[in-house]
């Protein structure tokens, strides 16, 4: 083990802020939308003979303080834990690594594709913190 939380109310705000960062990951996709992320909404589109029209960029809820929410809840959740294993840490280190290299992409696609109202958008929000 590499940390154990033993008090109890310090192990109940751990499982708190753990459950917290999942909820806030889940609530983000919505914000996005959802069906729009996972590919739903472009099947049913063509389904029904539709032309896909991609989702306008929004800057509403948490995105108003992140400018990657999901990251973030990610982030909550897998470091989040009263108790941290060797195995545990290994798969939170890589995945921070992960999502540390998947933002600075998605940063240069969103900008290129978005252009300038990006941009002033990256300059005024933090990429997963308000203040950062």
């Amino acid at each position: 083990m590499i940390w154990t939380v033993a008090d109890p109310l310090a192990r109940a705000a751990m499982w708190g802020l753990f459950a917290f960062g999942w909820l806030y990951l889940v609530a983000a996709t919505y914000v996005t939308d959802h069906y729009d992320l996972f590919g739903l909404r472009q099947a049913w589109l063509h389904l029904r003979g539709r032309q896909y029209r991609p989702v306008p960029f929004v800057r509403k809820w948490m995105y108003r303080y992140s400018r990657h929410p999901m990251m973030l809840g990610i982030l909550i959740g897998i470091w989040a834990t009263p108790e941290m294993s060797a195995g545990h840490l290994a798969l939170a280190l890589g995945l921070t690594g992960y999502i540390a290299l998947g933002v600075m992409l998605e940063e240069r696609e969103l900008a290129g594709h978005f252009g300038e109202p990006y941009r002033r958008y990256r300059r005024e929000v933090g990429a997963l913190l308000p203040w950062v």
